[in-house]
């Protein structure tokens, strides 16, 4: 990393941890309260609401309950389909009654991450999008994947599972997005 990229991509605590010389290998757990604010209802559990039939959309819930629940210590459960209340919001942007930008096909990922009464809606312009939508919000709570498995995860310890005023509506740069690993790979 550079200077500059660590400043733009690394919470503050890591920030404090390399320059006093501990690894991020050591350091599997950090605190980063800085953009969360208490939780809603008085310590009652976070509840995810799933809009939709997709299997994708399903997947993407259980992953946000499961990162916020290792890092809150919260149990988060899934809301019933009557329950209002619910504090996560995830479904393909047609079923929760958001337009896409007029320019993007159901092919093209397009996510939408806003604030709604009592939490935040996390859609998308298809069910991968939605998915992608997830592990920004968990990106910035400030989750990060280092490498594959347990080992490589880097789980905040965060006081609630709410951000304070995080919003963003953003499409890919590109459609196809790929690795190309050419020559020797060690």
């Amino acid at each position: 990393f550079t200077r500059h990229r660590d400043a733009l991509h690394m919470p503050q605590a890591i920030r404090n941890a390399k320059a006093a010389g501990t690894t991020l290998g050591r350091m599997r757990r950090y605190t980063h309260a800085s953009r969360a604010v208490r939780a809603i209802g008085c310590g009652l559990a976070a509840k995810i609401d799933v809009i939709g039939d997709s299997p994708v959309v399903r997947f993407a819930a259980k992953e946000l309950g499961r990162y916020l629940s290792r890092a809150t210590g919260q149990r988060i459960s899934f809301a019933d389909r009557s329950d209002r209340l619910a504090q996560f919001r995830l479904g393909v942007c047609h079923d929760v009654g958001i337009s896409p930008p007029k320019k993007l096909t159901t092919e093209d990922d397009w996510i939408c991450i806003r604030r709604h009464p009592f939490g935040y809606l996390l859609t998308g312009s298809n069910p991968r999008s939605v998915l992608f939508a997830v592990y920004r919000y968990l990106r910035e709570c400030g989750f990060r994947w280092l490498r594959p498995g347990r080992r490589g995860e880097v789980i905040p310890d965060l006081s609630s599972p709410i951000l304070a005023d995080f919003a963003v509506a953003e499409a890919a740069s590109y459609r196809y997005r790929t690795i190309c690993i050419e020559g020797a790979v060690k």
